[in-house]
Parts: structure tokens; sequence; C-alpha cells
């Protein structure tokens, strides 16, 4: 039992701090399946029919939009930077329906 709870604090840990990343516009590093990236987290939310989180991020090497399966970040880690809001960054969504987290102008 006290393992679950353990399991279920780390994983809340690690999506409070994926939430503010989001909030604060911070520049984040991590582990995904075997590359390290560097990116601008935008959104974080759930797939409706999976109920699984995903982050929709900038990645700044590949100059791309790419989306990212929470479950899959390691060693999520926020850096100093701060990113201003991409201009073609869409509100509005396919893959993740449920929005938890946006990244917002001040």
């Amino acid at each position: 039992m006290e393992a679950h709870r353990s399991t279920s604090r780390n994983q809340q840990a690690a999506i409070n701090s994926v939430r503010a990343a989001v909030m604060g516009r911070r520049v984040v590093r991590f582990f995904c399946q075997g590359d390290v990236i560097v990116c601008e987290p935008h959104l974080f939310g759930q797939a409706r029919r999976t109920n699984a989180f995903w982050l929709k991020a900038y990645d700044r090497e590949l100059e791309m939009w790419r989306y990212f399966p929470f479950g899959e970040l390691k060693n999520f880690e926020c850096l100093n930077d701060v990113f201003r809001i991409r201009p073609e960054f869409a509100e509005s969504e396919r893959k993740i329906t449920v929005f938890d987290t946006m990244a917002r102008l001040r």
C-alpha cells in the first residue's frame, strides 16, 4: 500500500512540474524514448479516449511541434530560459482534447 502511495505522490509531483513549466513558459529538458529533448511546452492535457496525459511542445532542435506522452518523460527539468508563445500555436487541438494547462500571454 505504501509503495502505491509513493508512486502516486511521485507522479503527482511530476505532473505539477510539467504544469509549472507550461504556466511559467519555461524551457524544459527531458529524456524521451532515448533522446534528450529541449523544448518549449505550450499545452498539457489528456486524450479523451485514453485519458493519457500528453505534452505539446515546440522542439527547438528540430524546429517543429511535437507531442510527448507524459508517461515517457524522464528526468524532467525546467531551465532558466523563458519562451514567448509561438504565433502558430493554436489552442484548437485534435490529439489533446481535455486541456489541463496551457501557456498564455501575460
